[in-house]
């Protein structure tokens, strides 16, 4: 905006003027909202991941254009480049890929400045299946003869591997002679 300003030099009388200050030039990006979410494979985040783009103090700049990316895991962004609006932000929407872990998802504004979202998809079991170890007797205190080994699967079909599962007796018979 345009400002009226008074200049006194020394005994001298004061002149008066005017200054112009313009909105500075994107200069860095933070993250806002949507960090360290976590959601379940296929599915689209609740919510979206937000960024605010600043000038040099920290300012809200209109018209700077952010890149996102995914840099780890699988998902899929709405908009691979968005542009802030009055109020600095830029925002984007994240689904989740089928294959579960850590995502992070990068917005990068020009060469000026880059944040880093972590994420998680969680996978959710959608069936079990008995691979080993079914239908077996044993003596007390013994091993079984053969391990319990059971495959987990998500809703997608995609196996989930290192998932500890907990084996418990539900039932049991007894025999005395």
């Amino acid at each position: 905006g345009t400002y009226t300003v008074y200049y006194e030099v020394g005994d001298f009388r004061g002149f008066q003027g005017s200054v112009v200050i313009t909105p500075g030039t994107a200069q860095a990006l933070a993250i806002v909202s949507g960090n360290n979410q976590t959601g379940s494979a296929s599915q689209t985040l609740q919510f979206p991941l937000v960024a605010m783009v600043t000038d040099a103090c920290g300012k809200a700049v209109s018209g700077g254009q952010v890149t996102w990316k995914v840099t780890q895991g699988t998902a899929t962004i709405t908009k691979q480049v968005s542009t802030s609006g009055s109020s600095g932000q830029v925002s984007a929407t994240l689904t989740l890929g089928a294959a579960a872990g850590p995502v992070q998802v990068t917005a990068t504004l020009g060469t000026a400045s880059v944040v880093t979202f972590s994420l998680t998809n969680q996978a959710v079991a959608g069936s079990m299946t008995i691979l080993n170890g079914n239908n077996q007797t044993g003596g007390v205190n013994t091993a079984f003869p053969q391990t319990l080994t059971v495959q987990l699967k998500d809703t997608t079909g995609l196996v989930i591997p290192g998932v500890t599962v907990t084996f418990t007796v539900t039932s049991r018979s007894e025999e005395h002679t």
